[in-house]
């Protein structure tokens, strides 16, 4: 049946399709399926490989256990197998018999979808071989799919409508169970998701129903405008800012999907930052703050999201120890409401957060069990908001999660910040403050990179857990420096030491093996994303030239005690 509706899909969408049946394959032998794959290889590239086989005979298989398992587990394996060793991912098609049908409760006692991150339990030999098919799948590979749906109903095969129809059809008195809540999904809508997902490259594992017990979207999302849209609907706070705006590019133009900015646009957050998404219908953009429930009304009102990513953040150590106020207001006051929001309309939640909470290492890096020890207003009050959104849930089950990003760097970054200040610093001829001897460590990571890290924490994370997602390469200030006067034709006599920062953290490191995990890595190493960081200051001084000789100014002169030269 499902089998029948991917190849009528996939030749709606252009694809080019090699069908087998089971009676041409035997799945469980390694020989055959192998020898196929290889024989297929030669004529054509395999862009992917879509498991549809399956024992779906639940009664059948407590008389058969034997041969239910090795169609549904053992030949979910050997595909599973052959295809990573040649490079090729897998999507395989699960049930929602590997959970136990005991509806689970959300914060408020009331049923609720199932999620991915629910725990399994399998009742039924169908339900736990299919289980031992999705484990050996995900085994098999960090590139392959296990797609869990539920009841299925469609034009060809043996299904649940078409039995019912049929004993009408024989019977006076037909005799059904009626305790049974599930989600009927017609095998039609669920093809074109499916190779949708092999389309984008999603792997790990998702889920796609019909509304009801099971959630019909990565994560548990409930869908866009239907069950089976790819594209998601988001409010994106803070997405006018340097990484918001970033992540929200990547989610229109790469992903369709469809996106709510609410930013309080202070100093570092610009409308500018998203002048390319104006006008696409897919974008909206509306003032207010965070703190303010009247505002997240209208975005959420406005937006219709299933999940809210929270940018909102005010940023920079400096301006936390000059004025910490601010910070509270933001971090504290702005995530409470952010979350009771979310609470009240059960929508999935999460949080940005930064590798500053753990505070200073010397040597190893922090995992996400690593002890939280902030060192300033900004990272104490970025602590407090994880712990909020970790509380929420822990009491409420609200599905929340925390992605703890390294140091970023990119375009459109506020020029405070270390790179952007040097690099603008350098192409005019200015001093370059560097706090005190310079050897303070971080970890960099482009914010394109943290962007997709977050996106796929959205998409494949389990709730109630903290992601790491640092850079790949160290270095430190004074090289980071050094590097950026070598790439503008600077002199290193602009280079100025000055009076370090109180509590300066000395080195941050984050180890990034739990999202590695879920098939997230960074792409793009310091040295040649900081030449190419470095060329987009130098082209878009519309961008920087307004802030350069605006508010910007006076603050420098505060905080660095020189003035800045006039622009050229």
């Amino acid at each position: 049946m499902l089998g029948h509706d991917v190849e009528r899909a996939g030749e709606r969408a252009g694809h080019e399709l090699t069908l087998v049946d089971l009676a041409e394959l035997d799945i469980t032998d390694p020989v055959p399926v192998e020898s196929l794959l290889d024989e297929l290889g030669e004529t054509s590239s395999l862009d992917g490989i879509v498991n549809c086989a399956a024992w779906t005979d639940v009664d059948g298989a407590e008389a058969q256990p034997e041969a239910a398992r090795g169609v549904n587990a053992d030949g979910a394996g050997v595909l599973a197998r052959a295809a990573a060793a040649r490079g090729i991912p897998l999507l395989h098609v699960s049930t929602d018999y590997v959970f136990d049908g005991t509806p689970p409760l959300d914060g408020d006692g009331r049923p609720r979808a199932y999620l991915e991150s629910d725990p399994t339990g399998p009742r039924s030999v169908y339900g736990r071989t299919k289980l031992e098919g999705e484990q050996q799948v995900l085994a098999a590979s960090p590139s392959h799919t296990v797609v869990r749906t539920a009841w299925l109903y469609g034009l060809d095969g043996a299904n649940f409508p078409a039995t019912m129809l049929r004993l009408a059809a024989e019977r006076e008195t037909v005799k059904v169970v009626t305790d049974q809540v599930g989600s009927p999904t017609w095998s039609g809508h669920l093809a074109p998701a499916i190779l949708g997902l092999l389309d984008r490259g999603v792997s790990g594992l998702v889920q796609r129903a019909a509304p009801a017990p099971l959630a019909g979207r990565p994560g548990g999302l409930p869908g866009g405008a239907r069950w089976d849209d790819p594209a998601m609907r988001l409010l994106v706070c803070g997405g006018a800012g340097f990484i918001g705006s970033t992540f929200v590019r990547q989610r229109v133009q790469e992903h369709d999907d469809t996106v709510t900015v609410l930013d309080k646009l202070t100093y570092a957050g610009r409308e500018e930052n998203l002048a390319d998404l104006a006008g696409d219908e897919r974008y909206r953009f509306l003032k207010g703050a965070i703190e303010d429930p009247a505002a997240l009304d209208a975005a959420i009102a406005a937006g219709e999201p299933a999940a809210i990513v929270n940018f909102a953040a005010e940023t920079h150590v400096d301006r936390s120890i000059a004025e910490p106020d601010a910070f509270v207001k933001t971090h504290a006051l702005g995530t409470y409401a952010l979350l009771e929001a979310a609470r009240a309309r059960e929508l999935r939640y999460l949080q940005v957060s930064t590798d500053e909470v753990y505070g200073s290492i010397d040597v190893g890096t922090f995992t996400e069990e690593s002890p939280l020890r902030p060192s300033s207003p900004y990272s104490a009050t970025k602590t407090g908001a994880d712990l909020l959104v970790q509380s929420y849930f822990h009491t409420y089950g609200l599905p929340a999660m925390i992605v703890r990003g390294s140091n970023n760097y990119g375009p459109y970054q506020y020029p405070e910040k270390l790179i952007p200040l040097m690099i603008l610093n350098a192409l005019h001829g200015d001093p370059l403050p560097v706090y005190g001897d310079g050897m303070q460590v971080r970890n960099w990571i482009h914010s394109t990179d943290f962007a997709r890290a977050i996106g796929h924490v959205l998409e494949h994370g389990e709730v109630g857990e903290v992601y790491n997602a640092g850079g790949p390469d160290e270095e430190t200030n004074i090289e980071v420096v050094r590097r950026i006067i070598e790439l503008t034709g600077a002199s290193e006599a602009q280079i100025e030491h000055v009076v370090d920062r109180p509590g300066h953290d000395r080195r941050y490191s984050l180890s990034s093996e739990r999202i590695s995990e879920l098939g997230w890595e960074p792409h793009v190493r310091f040295h040649r994303g900081l030449a190419e960081t470095v060329e987009w200051y130098r082209d878009n001084e519309w961008w920087w030239g307004p802030i350069r000789s605006g508010e910007y100014r006076e603050y420098y002169a505060r905080q660095y005690g020189q003035q800045l030269g006039l622009p050229k």
